[in-house]
């Protein structure tokens, strides 16, 4: 019980900036800012892919000849998972730290974002390319083109929130 109590009360000095490292504790000084950096790393990378999805790949998508569709689209969402799997993990982690290393606006702001990030490719631009794997309707098309500008501003969003954070010091 009392290295709970020590644990908490170390939590409250970091949280508060309060915090002046002994006994060798001088690692938790610098856990936020690496954090910090991790996740504008993370989210920064999610944002890079998602505007070039957004800006050019996925506009593209209409030109691809009709018989050429189905391979083409198992080809992009395998490519596409290998590099945004590792980010959106990591992002995930990095978020659930702004509710111990960061204050009560930062770590809500943090969590809005994410939600629309990740949330949002889970429920809305996912399902999208579900249905235009077998039928490459353009409307189809254009309404995941148009989903898909959620989170890449989410993700623009994070990442300089992240770095806000890290010039707070």
């Amino acid at each position: 019980m009392a290295e709970a109590r020590r644990l908490l009360s170390l939590h409250k000095q970091i949280r508060s900036k309060s915090f002046s490292p002994d006994n060798g504790e001088e690692l938790f000084c610098v856990i936020p800012g690496v954090l910090w950096a991790i996740l504008a790393a993370a989210s920064g990378w999610m944002a890079a892919i998602s505007w070039v999805m957004q800006m050019l790949h996925y506009p593209a998508f209409p030109k691809v000849p009709p018989e050429e569709w189905e391979p083409f689209h198992r080809f992009h969402c395998g490519r596409v998972g290998v590099l945004v799997v590792p980010g959106m993990a990591i992002q995930t982690l990095g978020t659930a730290g702004a509710w111990v290393f960061s204050s009560l606006p930062f770590a809500l702001a943090h969590s809005g974002l994410w939600l629309l990030s990740v949330g949002w490719t889970a429920a809305v631009t996912g399902p999208y390319h579900a249905r235009i794997a077998q039928d490459p309707d353009p409307a189809q098309i254009e309404k995941m083109i148009r989903s898909g500008w959620v989170r890449t501003f989410a993700w623009t969003g994070q990442t300089l929130l992240a770095l806000a954070q890290i010039a707070q010091g």
